[in-house]
C-alpha cells in the first residue's frame, strides 16, 4: 500500500479518536452535534471556532485526494489497488464537500444553523464512508498471501513456488496485518547518512520499486557503523562512562544489532513484519546513540570531534526548521 496510505486515515482523520476538538473529522463531527443542540442556538464563538478548523483542515483533505489521484495515475490498471484507491478518493472527495460547508457559519451568516445541520449530516456520511474504506484497507492488508507492492499481485498461495511478480518482476512479501506495524513513521528525526541510505531502499520496497537484496545492500554503511560501535564495547571504552550513559549506549548497540539480525531474517521469511520491526528497533537505537554520541567521544578524549558532531546536530536541525 503505497507511502503508507492506510496509516494516513488513522493520523488525519482519527476515525477511532474520542476527543472533542475539531482538528479532525471526528472531531468536527463532535463540535457540529453540540452545536446544532443547543438550546440557545449557535454563538459567535462556536462559528468561530469551526470556521478556523475547517480553514486547518481543508488543506490535509485537498492533499489526500491530491495524493490519491498520483497513485491512481501510477498504479497498473491490472491492480486490486485501483478499487481501493477509487473509493479513498470518493471518500476524502465527499470529505472535502462536507468540510466545506463550514465556511458558511462565519459570523453574521443567516443560513449559520441549516448550514451546520447540513454540514453535519454530511460530515456523518463522510465518516461513514470513510470507515468503511478503511476497513477495506485493513481486510487487504491482513490477507494472508505473498504480493507485490507496486500493482498487488497475489501468489494464488503462500506455498506456491515463486517469489517475483510476474508483472513486475519485483520480490512478493507477506504484509504486515498489524496495520499500524510501522509506529516510527509518526515520529521525526534527523539521523546519519547511513539511515538515509537504508531508509530509502525501505521505503522503495514498500512500493515495489527496490528488491530485498537492493535493501540488504543499502544496510551495509549501518552494519559497518554498528560493528565499530561493538567493538569499542568490547575494548572497554564505555566503562568509564556514568553508568546511565553506559546503559543507554549498549542497549543502543544492543537494539541496532537485533534490528540488523530482524532484516537479515526477512531475507529469507519474507515477512513485512521483520522488515518493519527490524526497522523499529534501528530506527530508535539510532535515536538514542545519536543523542548519546557526543558524551562517548569527550570519555574518549576527542572533544573536538564530539563538538563537531553537536555543530551537525545544529546545523540539521536549523535546516529542518527552515525547509
Amino acid at each position: 500500500m503505497s507511502k503508507f496510505h492506510t496509516d494516513s486515515f488513522i493520523r488525519s482523520w482519527a476515525l477511532s479518536d474520542p476527543s472533542a476538538e475539531p482538528s479532525t473529522l471526528r472531531g468536527i463531527s463532535r463540535v457540529l452535534q453540540q452545536m446544532v443542540n443547543k438550546p440557545e442556538g449557535i454563538l459567535a464563538e462556536d462559528r468561530e471556532r469551526l470556521v478556523r478548523a475547517a480553514e486547518g483542515f481543508l488543506p490535509q483533505v485537498e492533499h489526500a485526494i491530491g495524493d490519491t489521484l498520483r497513485l491512481l495515475e501510477s498504479t497498473p490498471e491490472q491492480s486490486p489497488m485501483n478499487r481501493l484507491y477509487a473509493e479513498s478518493l470518493d471518500a476524502f472527495r465527499q470529505t472535502h464537500h462536507s468540510v466545506s460547508l463550514l465556511m458558511e457559519l462565519k459570523a453574521g451568516c443567516p443560513k449559520g444553523l441549516a448550514a451546520s445541520r447540513e454540514a453535519l449530516e454530511r460530515v456523518e456520511g463522510a465518516e461513514e464512508i470513510l470507515a468503511e474504506n478503511l476497513q477495506n484497507w485493513r481486510i487487504w492488508k491482513g490477507l494472508d498471501s505473498p504480493r507485490c507492492g507496486r500493482c498487488g499481485y497475489e501468489s494464488d498461495s503462500p506455498d506456491q513456488d515463486r517469489d517475483t511478480c510476474p508483472d513486475c518482476d519485483v520480490d512478493l512479501l507477506l504484509p504486515d496485518g498489524r496495520f499500524s506495524g510501522c509506529s516510527f513513521l509518526g515520529n521525526q528525526a534527523i539521523l546519519g547518512p547511513e539511515y538515509v541510505v537504508a531508509f530509502r531502499a525501505y521505503l522503495r520496497l514498500q512500493d515495489g520499486e527496490a528488491t530485498l537484496r537492493q535493501l540488504d545492500e543499502s544496510l551495509v554503511p549501518l552494519k559497518n557503523m554498528v560493528a565499530k560501535w561493538q567493538k569499542l564495547r568490547q575494548a572497554g571504552a564505555l566503562r568509564t562512562l556514568q553508568p546511565d550513559l553506559q546503559e543507554a549506549l549498549v542497549s543502543a548497540i544492543q537494539d541496532s544489532q537485533c534490528g540488523l539480525a530482524k532484516l537479515a531474517e526477512a531475507q529469507v521469511t519474507r515477512d513485512w513484519i521483520d522488515i518493519n520491526d527490524g526497522w523499529e528497533l534501528l530506527y530508535r537505537a539510532g535515536v538514542l546513540m545519536q543523542s548519546k554520541l557526543p558524551h562517548l567521544y569527550r570519555s574518549l578524549g576527542e572533544s573536538e570531534a564530539a563538538d563537531d558532531l553537536e555543530s551537525v546536530f545544529r546545523t540539521r536541525d536549523l535546516s529542518t526548521a527552515y525547509n
